[in-house]
């Protein structure tokens, strides 16, 4: 029980009188405090009036016991206080290790659905790994003319291609409406039978400065997942540091860039794995802000909770 909400029967000034009057007498002082003007009980006689000492005695006797009493509460209160603050912390600790469990199952959890993109991301890329994307074949081109549109432009580029080995499984334009004749015309995409046919004409297009066919400055590029050309986007600011000291890359399944450099290699998945490479092989400074990563790519960590039971 709250000591705050307790009711004092008495005042201490009552107390005190009525321990005088329970010893016997109380001084003339006191009698004149306490009563209000009333002359029919007269106890000023010397036989009923103590002396200051009796009363300094009674006095100091009846606060130390109202002390005690009040002590005694206070303890009592403090007391409960304490049992239920133990209770408290017990369920306090309790969620705090749950939620500490929660958080690790959590970041398991995350880490398991990174490898399953991954993998969802790999399978993707091996499925379009016989598909090459052709940019600015005019949209004159029919669909019809298409196909042989395709084997002059291959054989043009490999001259001792035979057209067993230029089997195209299908080759059509990227699905979107036809655009007007100032824009852009649409991609081709094109699957190959045969993976070394297509390995073949896009090694030809990395090694040739520009390719032309029929009036036309095509672009060549391998068929990629949304996911892995964010990823290549990303390690932008690594590719153009490679190119600018004339360093081979490549881009590895499942993702990563691989750099070749003085009969060694290295791979990266990861802006910040790239730029400490550039690091290590002493192609930028520390302080180089070009090279920086982007705020979407810093991760900051989640806060870790700093509960604990005392």
């Amino acid at each position: 029980m709250s000591h705050k909400n307790k009711k004092i029967s008495s005042t201490p000034k009552h107390t005190i009188i009525k321990a005088l009057e329970k010893a016997g007498g109380r001084p003339k002082a006191v009698t004149e405090a306490a009563d209000t003007g009333s002359d029919s009980e007269d106890n000023s006689s010397p036989e009923n009036l103590l002396t200051p000492k009796d009363v300094i005695a009674i006095v100091t006797k009846t606060i130390q016991s109202e002390l005690r009493s009040i002590v005694s509460e206070l303890r009592s209160e403090i007391s409960e206080l304490g049992s239920r603050t133990d209770v408290v912390e017990n369920q306090l600790d309790v969620v705090s290790k749950h939620q500490q469990t929660t958080d690790t199952e959590i970041a398991d959890l995350r880490a398991e659905f990174s490898t399953f993109k991954d993998q969802l991301e790999d399978l993707e890329n091996r499925n379009r790994r016989n598909n090459i994307w052709i940019k600015n074949v005019p949209e004159s081109i029919s669909a019809e003319a298409l196909p042989d549109y395709l084997e002059g432009l291959f054989l043009q580029m490999l001259p001792d291609l035979s057209k067993e080995s230029l089997n195209l499984d299908r080759a059509h334009r990227a699905l979107r409406p036809k655009p007007n004749p100032d824009q852009p015309p649409r991609d081709i995409i094109i699957r190959f039978h045969f993976f070394k046919t297509k390995e073949r004409i896009m090694a030809s297009a990395r090694n040739a400065q520009s390719i032309s066919y029929s009036g036309s400055h095509l672009q060549l590029y391998q068929d990629l997942a949304q996911s892995t050309l964010k990823k290549r986007r990303d390690l932008i600011n690594v590719t153009k540091v490679l190119r600018n000291h004339s360093i081979k890359y490549k881009w590895g399944f499942p993702f990563q860039l691989i750099v070749s450099k003085d009969g060694r290699s290295h791979s990266v998945r990861t802006p910040e794995q790239g730029l400490d490479l550039l690091r290590r092989l002493h192609l930028i400074q520390d302080s180089d802000p070009s090279t920086s990563a982007s705020p979407s790519q810093q991760k900051t960590s989640a806060p870790t909770p700093s509960w604990q039971k005392m």
